[in-house]
């Protein structure tokens, strides 16, 4: 599904529709249509118009290039004043992180569930398990040699505690310090479902 996003998205005809492309094709979604969530395409409205969107064509040598150099992808539900504030939190960065997230892409379907037991193991994932996005990046992080709490134990509301408060886990940084391989979280009132997202930069 990953090289069907180049065409699916790159050549969307509208912002909604590459939204919903990405989701589909990228995320891997289909059969859960109903976690799209209202903030998506706002979201993706507000980055339209901030990049110039309107400005920029579909070009089958750069869509080829995307599909054959993306290593990283993601996606939130979280629009310009979600993230780009104080409540934007982060690790500190490290090259590992990020080889080790690479090694996951592909790996699981995405569902609100937590628990070790769902992915398989830190040591033997399971390429068709189930878990959410502060699962894989728990598993990242165990599996980059980081200290995290047993079995999941968190999720973006106490993620973002954490990293503001006793710092067991996660430092915030500002955001302007971010880079490759920090956690980005990204908290709209308790975090939890569709209140939250998190992701490896």
């Amino acid at each position: 599904a990953y090289k069907k996003v180049k065409n699916s998205v790159g050549r969307a005809t509208d912002v909604h529709t590459a939204t919903y492309n990405w989701f589909i094709d990228y995320e891997g979604m289909a059969g859960n249509e109903n976690q799209y969530g209202t903030q998506r395409d706002p979201g993706a409205q507000w980055a339209y118009k901030e990049f110039g969107g309107a400005n920029i064509k579909a070009n089958d040598s750069l869509l080829g290039a995307a599909a054959n150099g993306a290593a990283i992808g993601g996606a939130g539900s979280a629009t310009e004043q979600d993230c780009d504030s104080s409540s934007t939190d982060a690790g500190s960065a490290d090259g590992n992180i990020v080889d080790v997230a690479k090694s996951l892409l592909g790996y699981f379907h995405y569902g609100l569930v937590h628990g070790e037991s769902n992915i398989g193991s830190v040591d033997h994932p399971n390429k068709n398990g189930v878990t959410d996005c502060s699962g894989f990046v728990w598993l990242t992080l165990t599996k980059a040699g980081y200290k995290t709490p047993a079995n999941m134990g968190w999720f973006t509301g106490s993620m973002a505690a954490d990293a503001k408060g006793s710092h067991q886990w996660l430092q915030q940084i500002d955001p302007k310090d971010a880079k490759a391989g920090d956690i980005i979280i990204c908290n709209i009132g308790n975090g939890a479902g569709s209140a939250g997202h998190t992701a490896i930069l």
